[in-house]
């Protein structure tokens, strides 16, 4: 009776499984410079749902300007607050393709995020290394928040009489982790120089998706050893009565904005 009792606690754990994953399938988030024109996009998700058939695919952007580190970086981050915290997020603005560039998985408390070394992932980093008890929606800039209340803190932006941490304290439990993707069982079989979104980042988002632990699809690397975009708050500049605003640019949106 007893054996008979634990087989139908499997089949129940399994179908429990199979229930949630029905009402809450993963998802897996696409942001490229590739625009719609070629079918790069399509076949990315021809990989990701022969892998996860059940698996939801979203576009946060393609349209992303050809080559533009800095925008895509900050279309993931605009974005990425607002899925689930189980969702595998794909950025591909890869001119360094075919490179000795590593490709890495980055997973957060937030979200795994998956795509080349090359800064794609900076405005996401510095928000999930911001300390919890620092997120201040309020206070913060103006496009600050999202579902997780994360908001980055750039050098020389902080209010006063608050301090900020400054470098990466991986001991936390929270403390997102970096891994270069050097298993290539998790690839598909053949890899070309130029398409590592199809041949790469895509399989290994699937495979995420369904569970596999980021030891199992790459190496542990140290944070600091990412690559990282100069980035910086706007600095005023006045002289008498005039005032000029000093930064970077990194996204208009069609709005002009």
């Amino acid at each position: 009776m007893s054996m008979n009792m634990n087989v139908y606690r499997g089949m129940l754990g399994q179908l429990e499984a199979w229930l949630e994953r029905i009402e809450r399938p993963p998802v897996i988030t696409l942001t490229t410079d590739f625009g719609h024109y070629d079918g790069y996009v399509g076949t990315m998700k021809g990989v990701i749902h022969t892998l996860v058939p059940d698996a939801k695919v979203v576009d946060i952007s393609h349209e992303i300007g050809p080559q533009q580190i800095q925008e895509g970086a900050f279309i993931i981050y605009r974005a990425y607050r607002y899925f689930p915290a189980t969702a595998v997020h794909v950025a591909v603005v890869d001119p360094g393709v075919g490179s000795e560039r590593r490709p890495i998985a980055l997973s957060t408390r937030h979200g795994i995020f998956v795509g080349p070394d090359n800064g794609i992932f900076t405005y996401v980093l510095r928000a999930e290394m911001t300390p919890a008890e620092d997120h201040d929606v309020l206070s913060g800039p103006a496009w600050a928040g999202g579902m997780w209340g994360v908001a980055p803190n750039w050098a020389g932006d902080e209010p006063k009489g608050r301090r900020r941490r400054v470098g990466f304290d991986e001991g936390e439990p929270d403390a997102p982790r970096a891994y270069h993707l050097s298993n290539s069982d998790f690839w598909l079989p053949t890899v070309s120089s130029t398409f590592h979104g199809r041949d790469i980042f895509a399989p290994v988002a699937a495979h995420l998706a369904s569970g596999a632990h980021p030891d199992r699809v790459g190496q542990r690397v140290p944070l600091e050893s990412l690559v990282m975009l100069p980035i910086g708050a706007p600095r005023v500049q006045r002289s008498g009565k005039t005032a000029t605003v000093v930064g970077l640019i990194v996204h208009l949106d069609r709005f002009g904005n």
